[in-house]
């Protein structure tokens, strides 16, 4: 199950009087407990649908045998973009894009028979860090006779904004099955006839 809902709110103004603006707001969630074609909960997949939740049902399943329903890792729901531009009189061109995103939903993983699962259920850890970015873009018109020249530049992440995209949350490095084994002591002097 994958199930997406949200609420856009946008204000267009197309370009006139030498400039133009753009604004959304996005609240939005999506839960369930499929991660989509490329599994957003492996990280991505280059082949559509090559994922764990085939492998086996009891991977669907926490520690407590429920369903595994909740926020997916892709989960962002509030999202805020800008884009403006402004021409001056003497053929510069200025324009901005600035976006921020809310955290990823981050989930507790352990393995059993070496397929990851979600024993807490999903969202069970706090979000990721909140994604921004700005971009600038800058050009000039060149005017020779009856041609044309435009010089542009466009610098992506202007202020070098950084942050964790994912974050690592495997509980155990082993099978959760090989832990029961490791702490159960070997008996010494016994053998089984």
């Amino acid at each position: 199950m994958r199930d997406y809902q949200a609420f856009e709110f946008s204000y267009n103004r197309r370009f006139a009087d030498n400039w133009m603006l753009r604004a959304t707001y996005t609240y939005s969630e999506l839960t369930g407990n499929y991660g989509g074609l490329a599994s957003s909960d492996e990280f991505g997949r280059t082949d559509p649908n090559v994922a764990r939740y085939f492998d086996g049902l009891v991977y669907g399943f926490d520690e407590n045998g429920a369903l595994a329903l909740g926020p997916l890792s892709t989960d962002r729901p509030h999202a805020v973009e800008v884009q403006g531009l402004y021409r001056f009189n003497f053929g510069t061109s200025v324009g901005v894009n600035t976006s921020y995103r809310t955290g990823g939903s981050n989930t507790t993983n352990a393995q059993y028979n070496g397929v990851y699962f979600y024993p807490n259920g999903r969202d069970d850890m706090e979000r990721s860090p909140d994604l921004t970015q700005t971009d600038l873009y800058l050009a000039h018109t060149f005017k020779f006779g009856g041609f044309g020249l435009e010089l542009s530049v466009n610098v992506l992440n202007l202020f070098d904004e950084d942050s964790a995209t994912w974050i690592q949350t495997l509980q155990h490095q082993e099978d959760v099955c090989d832990y029961g084994r490791a702490a159960t002591p070997p008996t010494s002097g016994t053998s089984a006839a």
